[in-house]
């Protein structure tokens, strides 16, 4: 009985690693974030482009650059009043 619980325990402790690991693997940086939004801010395909500098700016508050290209691709929707705080 004992057995079994050590067992369940040390699957249950390896399936977490495993699940955190290939988290980590596939997780997205700002810089890869940023990098799409420039894709599609050149693709004129701006609410995309806010969605991924947003995304940058969720992993990284710090990464200047996201808030910048955010703030021009509000500009080309019209929106001119949400870069001033970017």
């Amino acid at each position: 009985m004992f057995y079994r619980k050590q067992a369940a325990m040390a699957g249950i402790f390896i399936a977490a690693t495993l699940f955190l690991t290939l988290g980590l693997a596939f997780a997205e940086t700002a810089e890869e974030a940023v990098d799409k939004g420039i894709k599609y801010y050149k693709q004129k395909q701006f609410e995309e482009a806010i969605n991924e500098f947003n995304k940058a700016i969720e992993i990284n508050p710090n990464l200047a650059e996201a808030y910048n290209n955010r703030g021009f691709a509000y500009i080309y929707q019209g929106n001119f009043s949400q870069p001033i705080s970017d």
